[in-house]
């Protein structure tokens, strides 16, 4: 790039992975907020004194939303490090 050039910027497409991992992302969330909406007495169901399902059923949903950001991360970055473009 020269001095007074704009730089450039490429365009992405998605791949596979970003859609699957997307797509569960957005199925797991609207199952959560489907059951509050319409299963509140299952998710009032005590597990343990003080632990309810739905909050283990959120915590699952957020380590979950984690573990796919990951696993997108990690195996894009071995695709750039390879000298693939994304």
């Amino acid at each position: 790039m020269h001095y007074g050039e704009p730089p450039t910027t490429a365009i992405v497409k998605p791949t596979w992975l970003a859609l699957l991992l997307s797509l569960s992302i957005v199925i797991a969330y609207f199952g959560f907020i489907l059951m509050v909406a319409l299963a509140k007495p299952l998710l009032g169901t005590m597990i343990v004194p003080g632990v309810s399902l739905a909050l283990v059923l959120a915590a699952g949903l957020l380590l979950f939303c984690i573990l796919a950001s990951s696993i997108f991360v990690i195996i894009e970055n071995r695709k750039t490090g390879k000298g693939e473009t994304p």
